[in-house]
């Protein structure tokens, strides 16, 4: 899914450099709504995922199969975020405002981390 994030930027930098500020904001709200959608489609396409995906793995045990499966399920929830990250990223690095992607980038991992833990 980089497209996401490569068109974004592309389009959002070709608007910047422009000064075009209603289409700066529109490509980015455009891009988190195309993430959004995407990430929900798989979402809702999950089971056959699962079908197809874990056809082709054959777990040792039945354990192992289980924990795969919960990871995939716990994984799976935050796509839809997660694509929409991919464009409000390329968003804030086209028009320049490294310190937002900064921050976006340490809460992201920060949370993650402390998610992990708890």
């Amino acid at each position: 899914f980089n497209f996401l994030r490569m068109g974004t930027s592309g389009v959002t930098a070709k608007a910047f450099g422009a000064d075009d500020a209603r289409e700066i904001l529109a490509t980015l709200i455009r891009s988190a709504i195309i993430g959004l959608g995407i990430g929900v489609c798989l979402f809702l396409l999950q089971r056959p995922i699962v079908f197809l995906g874990f056809g082709f793995v054959h777990p040792p045990d039945v354990v192992t199969m289980d924990r795969a499966l919960t990871y995939f399920h716990a994984r799976i929830l935050g796509v839809p975020a997660a694509l929409a990250n991919f464009a409000t990223c390329a968003w804030l690095n086209a028009v320049k405002h490294p310190k937002n992607l900064l921050a976006v980038t340490m809460v992201l991992n920060v949370s993650n981390a402390i998610l992990c833990i708890v």
